[in-house]
């Protein structure tokens, strides 16, 4: 499980398609963590098989929403080996 973070949604799209195409990263959770609430910024990363897309000032100032989140998916969802 891995999230990623960007200032730029379009890069991150970039690197989301980067990490569909490689074969051992392919299968991968991928959680964005973005600026952006913009719908097609949204509907770009869910187009790239995000798990979840969280926007930061929805997460608080210390990002306890998000260890949370991440903690609390890691413990309910079964992962395919």
């Amino acid at each position: 499980m891995c999230s990623s973070t960007s200032i730029f949604p379009k890069w991150a799209a970039w690197s989301f398609s980067e990490v569909r195409k490689d074969p051992d990263l392919k299968g991968s959770v991928v959680f964005a963590l973005s600026t952006s609430n913009a719908q097609t910024d949204r509907n770009g990363a869910y187009d790239l098989n995000v798990a979840g897309y969280l926007v930061k000032s929805r997460l608080g100032k210390d990002l306890n929403g998000l260890t949370n989140l991440l903690s609390d998916y890691s413990h309910f969802v079964e992962f395919a080996v």
